[in-house]
């Protein structure tokens, strides 16, 4: 009978931990649990270009390899509240240089990076030195903001889609990123001096010529 009796009482327990374990599954796995994250997801949009097959043109590759390498915070999951980050690539040269302008929830903030690409002999193996220099802008922020959004720097096309771009790979060309909390784009341009005729090459040189102004920053490469 006492044996029974504890076999009930076991019996009970398992059941109960077992109408626990349920509750927490189905709880879990409700699909409204899930709305916001997916939510989430769905509403942060990304933008970049691709060819006529679908692939990603190489700058984007290229980045991708960089910022890990250099271990810059990857901009493609988005930030809080907006990032801009323009890469100066000097062909196949060892050093690249870097302008992010960025803000988060308290105010505006800049970094000038320059990347050095020493290569080891011995195994082939690049190693990258990354210098930091933090600067404001010469006539302050609010102006310098409004000046470069007067640019529509958010809306450029990458050159890949602009009719009549010419590429002549001298192997000097600026890419963008741009990222906020749902949003992220990355275009480039190549031989600004032989398009100086487009629009839009203008724009971008013009672009890059304030923030050299406005930072004090000068490029590695005047024939850029």
């Amino acid at each position: 009978m006492l044996l029974k009796k504890k076999i009930m009482i076991k019996h009970k327990k398992g059941l109960f931990t077992l109408a626990i374990f349920l509750i927490f599954f189905f709880a879990c796995n409700n699909p409204k649990n899930f709305k916001n994250k997916r939510d989430e997801i769905q509403n942060f949009k990304k933008e970049i270009p691709t060819d006529k097959r679908g692939d990603y043109f190489p700058s984007y590759y290229l980045i991708k390899k960089y910022t890990k390498k250099a271990e810059l915070r990857n901009l493609e999951n988005g930030f809080d509240s907006i990032c801009i980050r323009l890469w100066y690539i000097y062909g196949i040269g060892s050093s690249w240089q870097v302008v992010e302008i960025k803000k988060n929830s308290k105010e505006w903030l800049s970094e000038f990076i320059l990347l050095t690409a020493d290569k080891n002999k011995k195994d082939s193996s690049t190693r990258i030195q990354k210098s930091i220099l933090f600067e404001k802008p010469k006539s302050g922020w609010d102006v310098f903001t409004k000046e470069l959004f007067n640019y529509n720097i958010t809306t450029l096309p990458t050159d890949e889609l602009i009719k009549g771009y010419k590429r002549n790979t001298d192997g000097h060309f600026v890419i963008v990123e741009i990222a906020t909390e749902k949003y992220y784009r990355i275009f480039n341009y190549s031989d600004l001096n032989y398009n100086s005729n487009i629009k839009e090459a203008r724009v971008i040189s013009d672009i890059m010529k304030l923030v050299e102004r406005e930072f004090g920053v000068e490029r590695l490469h005047k024939d850029f």
